[in-house]
């Protein structure tokens, strides 16, 4: 039995293969799938929209024992994304982007 795990698979060479370029981030956590999700597809040279309200953080403890909360998680991911790696907006403005 071989103590390296098997290579996960990787949607890199079949996103551009199948035509996608635009990518929209949701889901759990926040500050860590989400936002890494969002910054290596930034990297990648994806356009990624990050939907804000469509991904949800949990309360953290600080090295020091203090509490951050989620709103402060979630807003302090969303601000290092936005403008940088993605385009943070609410799923109201996605949608009505999507309509014009």
């Amino acid at each position: 039995m071989s103590s390296n795990p098997a290579p996960l698979p990787s949607f890199a060479p079949w996103l551009p293969r199948e035509g996608y370029h635009y990518l929209v981030v949701c889901g759990v956590t926040t500050n860590h799938c989400c936002a890494t999700t969002a910054g290596m597809a930034g990297n990648l040279g994806y356009q990624v929209t990050f939907v804000e309200d469509a991904t949800r953080a949990f309360d953290a403890h600080h090295s020091d024992g203090a509490i951050m909360s989620a709103s402060d998680i979630a807003g302090a991911s969303c601000a290092s994304l936005n403008g940088e790696f993605a385009a943070a907006v609410s799923t109201a403005e996605l949608v009505l982007s999507l309509q014009s």
